[in-house]
């Protein structure tokens, strides 16, 4: 899409603010106008040893329409994401992005549940991957459905279609199919049990490369854990069937409430995907933040985390080490506004010079809703 084919997009999507605010609370739907604008710093914009330094101004719109029939829900999303560098100009970018989902039978209470996606957008970003900025066009579609079979035993199903175009063609571009299914025991009021399978293809376009297929072996738990601990835990091991080596397989998301206003929440996934290069990858990390509400406009986080690269295959064996903090504040003005503070420190620990690095990043930005 053209620079000026953008901003067009831009234009009708300020254009619709004011019918927007008329329509929040009248008709079927509601429509939302939600808009941010920002400035930050980056000590390394392209995420590899030279640790090229710039200032960056982001600005971006997304309208945003919602409706809720009772039986199905319906959630769609256009927008428009701009970045200007002001060393680095040819880095600039204007990015557009949409999606829209469609769940049916949502409700608390139903047996049956179905949710169907799809979506396209345009990416520029910093691949730690590569060393640089890349640019790449994305399209997504995605279908999962439950069923309660009895009062203990239900199952739930879903197919994931992720497609990645690089502009620079030296990059691997790829298609990524999911299958999984689950079956889900209820072991009691706010605990669930689950075991699950995965199969995955990734097909990259082009000679030279090796398509990975896997099978994953998935258990886990959803829901609350004990009176202050709630959340999901999957545990699992992926069988590739190509030459890459088997590996453990895990995602975890835990919130822990300590008192009204101070929770602790560990994140973190470690699976394999689609890579720039066309080899195996696997990426691993675990993040623990820590959220305090200050007051009932001010609430502030600080976090820390581990991560792991692994590359197997090709010439260029790498394993990075990452090590990661960060801190943020953000101030509620109004009912629908807020002003967003973020702070952030990255070391990467390489078997790659090239790939050795620091990264000090720190945001401001306003973001409002019409």
């Amino acid at each position: 899409m053209s620079f000026g084919h953008r901003l067009r997009f831009l234009g009708i999507l300020l254009g619709l603010a004011v019918p927007a605010w008329s329509m929040m609370e009248i008709g079927p739907g509601a429509l939302l106008l939600e808009t941010r604008l920002g400035a930050g710093y980056d000590s390394n914009i392209f995420l590899n040893n030279r640790e090229e330094q710039d200032i960056l101004g982001t600005a971006s719109s997304f309208l945003h329409y919602r409706q809720d029939r009772g039986v199905f829900y319906l959630d769609a999303i256009a927008g428009l994401d701009v970045g200007r560098f002001r060393e680095f100009q040819s880095q600039d970018y204007e990015d557009f992005i949409s999606s829209i989902s469609l769940s049916g039978f949502h409700r608390e209470g139903s047996d049956v549940g179905f949710n169907l996606s799809a979506g396209w957008r345009e990416q520029t970003t910093a691949s730690a991957e590569e060393g640089t900025r890349l640019e790449a066009e994305i399209a997504h579609l995605i279908a999962r459905s439950s069923v309660i079979l009895s009062e203990k035993l239900s199952i739930r199903g879903g197919l994931a279609y992720l497609s990645r175009e690089y502009l620079n063609r030296s990059y691997a571009n790829s298609e990524d199919i999911t299958v999984r299914f689950d079956s889900l025991w209820r072991y009691s009021e706010k605990l669930t049990l689950t075991g699950g399978y995965r199969y995955r293809n990734i097909d990259y376009d082009g000679t030279g490369y090796v398509d990975r297929q896997s099978s994953t072996m998935i258990i886990g738990t959803e829901g609350d854990l004990s009176s202050k601990l709630t959340g999901t835990v999957e545990i699992g091991y992926i069988l590739q069937e190509s030459d890459a080596p088997n590996k453990p397989y895990y995602r975890v998301a835990l919130d822990w409430s300590i008192d009204s206003r101070k929770s602790l929440t560990l994140t973190g996934t470690s699976d394999n995907y689609a890579s720039t290069s066309g080899e195996n990858v696997v990426n691993s990390n675990l993040v623990l933040k820590y959220n305090q509400t200050i007051s009932e406009k001010l609430t502030g986080s600080i976090s820390a985390g581990y991560g792991r690269y692994e590359r197997n295959g090709g010439a260029d064996q790498r394993d990075d080490n990452i090590t990661r903090a960060g801190a943020g504040l953000k101030v509620l003005v109004g009912k629908t506004s807020s002003i967003n503070f973020n702070l952030n420190y990255e070391n990467r620990d390489s078997t790659l010079i090239y790939f050795d690095f620091e990264r000090i990043s720190g945001t401001a930005g306003f973001n409002f809703v019409f």
